[in-house]
């Protein structure tokens, strides 16, 4: 974009211009830097912190969150790296797209702004051009039944070859073709799985990472798994079937403060009876949950010696200190209300098919198995830390993927495909516009063809050539034709089982637009004051 010539008003405040070219320049700088990780041969970014720790990722989110202290130092980035965590918070997948398709917007805005054309008109023109993009989009998809035939795995209905390929397309590029099939495999048996009792929602999986192993080895399971032991070597190890009691206190004696301060004892013998107090308390509060039905206890808090003997033995399993977010999944998992052991009754208590403790990967884990799939547990196995993060990433985003076609049927053509043919729209509508607005509609089209660019370049193409080849070629009626990144080549996107869900892509394109826009109206930066003050 050239380099950026700033100027300020006489008191030494940025002038409206020079926020304006500075916003401008640093979103098209932070795009950029997003831009090379997209598609299947993206380049990965590498971090060094002080402690010498290397971090490799090429997930957008990670890598902004790694640059946040730098990007904090500049508003505009900030923004933009706020839109990278709503994008996957609220959709799961097209991070990278979305960061750098607003960041291309923006630098196209500088060039509009050089040529006279008003910061408000560039962005009612991208406004204009993001709701024909959704809808030359919708137009290009097509009907996608999830159960329009067998899968990799031979299944039906999610497990469909298109809701395969759009898992496959969302997690390109975080590993080899044999993993990422056996990936997308697990995703769409989940998928399958939570979609027979709900909606198909990401509160509803856990994902268990276990060092050591395979990706192959990885597999899903009915309910959660919890890594921990029971608190008494004489708890049982396997309960079929088993009665779930999900607490939020303390399973201790009540404090010895009276209403006017610390208890005081006068002698042993006051102490013998504190001691049968406090004894007498816990056991009347395990007693309840026993008297309730509950054959597995499970407390985000401490659970008191003679608790865990009376438990043990009465046949009774027990675990403290639970994660409040696994003692949520426990919870959903069996349908198990989060209560006080003092209160409990058995309409509280949660029913799993077995609850098991073993050892996997070289930890200690439970598996709360149910017979309906409420929750599922996607156990992800990789040689390192690293590797099973980044899986981490890839499940989520694949999975984003399933819940969209959940919610939504239709898929565009993948490989840039979808965003040729939007531009090619955009071109053609922008003719028919009379005011300025069509400067800002054609530089929305430029920016779309981003992604069948960056495609191309990080294949290794010619990125000019494959972009003209591919607009032909949309011009002859080859909707579906796109850059097919895996064996370096232009052809049939939709063939190759690349395509995405028309939900992410809409999305993914109106959230750039809006963030590029809110930027594009800002004409001062204005210090907050010291809270203090």
């Amino acid at each position: 974009m050239g380099t950026v010539v700033t100027s300020t008003a006489g008191d030494g405040t940025p002038s409206t211009a020079e926020v304006r070219r500075t916003a401008a320049a640093v979103g098209a700088t932070l795009g950029e830097t997003v831009r090379t990780t997209l598609g299947p041969t993206g380049m990965d970014k590498m971090f060094v912190d002080g402690n010498g720790m290397v971090l490799l990722t090429n997930d957008a989110k990670t890598l902004l969150g790694e640059m946040r202290v730098n990007l904090d130092l500049v508003p505009a980035a900030g923004l933009l790296a706020d839109l990278a965590v709503e994008q996957d918070e609220s959709v799961g997948d097209g991070t990278a797209t979305a960061v750098a398709l607003a960041g291309d917007l923006l630098g196209r805005a500088a060039d509009l702004f050089e040529r006279g054309v008003h910061p408000t008109t560039v962005a009612d023109g991208y406004a204009l051009a993001a709701r024909r993009t959704g809808t030359a989009l919708a137009d290009a998809a097509s009907a996608a039944p999830l159960d329009d035939g067998p899968g990799v795995d031979g299944g039906g209905d999610l497990g469909s070859a298109t809701a395969e390929g759009a898992v496959r397309t969302a997690v390109a590029g975080w590993g080899n073709d044999r993993d990422e099939a056996t990936l997308a495999s697990l995703l769409v048996e989940a998928a399958t799985e939570l979609a027979a009792t709900g909606d198909v929602d990401w509160d509803r999986v856990t994902v268990t990472k276990v060092p050591g192993g395979r990706v192959a080895d990885s597999y899903l399971q009915r309910g959660v798994l919890y890594e921990g032991e029971p608190v008494h070597a004489a708890m049982p190890r396997l309960l079929e079937p088993a009665r779930v009691a999900c607490l939020n206190t303390n399973l201790t004696p009540r404090t010895t403060t009276g209403d006017h301060g610390p208890v005081t004892l006068d002698g042993a013998d006051d102490a013998d009876r504190l001691l049968a107090f406090e004894a007498e308390t816990v056991e009347a509060r395990a007693r309840r949950l026993v008297d309730s039905g509950a054959n597995a206890v499970f407390s985000d808090k401490s659970v008191d010696e003679r608790a865990q003997q009376f438990f043990a033995d009465r046949g009774v399993l027990a675990v403290r200190r639970v994660a409040e977010s696994e003692l949520r999944a426990i919870a959903r998992a069996t349908g198990a209300a989060v209560t006080d052991a003092g209160v409990v009754d058995p309409s509280d208590l949660g029913r799993a098919a077995s609850i098991e403790h073993g050892r996997l990967g070289g930890e200690d884990v439970f598996t709360v198995a149910t017979e309906d799939a409420d929750c599922v547990a996607v156990v992800v196995r990789g040689g390192s830390k690293q590797v099973l993060n980044e899986m981490e990433r890839a499940v989520r985003s694949g999975f984003a993927a399933l819940r969209a076609l959940s919610r939504d049927p239709r898929v565009v053509p993948g490989g840039g495909a979808a965003e040729v043919g939007a531009a090619m729209d955009l071109r053609a509508y922008a003719t028919r516009l009379d005011g300025r607005e069509q400067f800002a509609v054609e530089a929305f089209a430029d920016a779309l063809e981003l992604v069948p660019r960056t495609l191309a370049e990080n294949a290794g193409l010619d990125a000019l050539d494959a972009l003209v080849e591919l607009r032909r070629r949309h011009d002859a009626g080859e909707a579906a034709a796109g850059v097919r990144a895996e064996t370096a080549d232009l052809g049939d996107a939709t063939a190759a089982g690349i395509v995405d869900p028309l939900w992410v892509r809409r999305r993914t394109v109106a959230a750039a637009a809006d963030a590029a826009s809110r930027l594009l109206r800002v004409d001062a930066v204005v210090p907050a004051g010291d809270a203090d003050e």
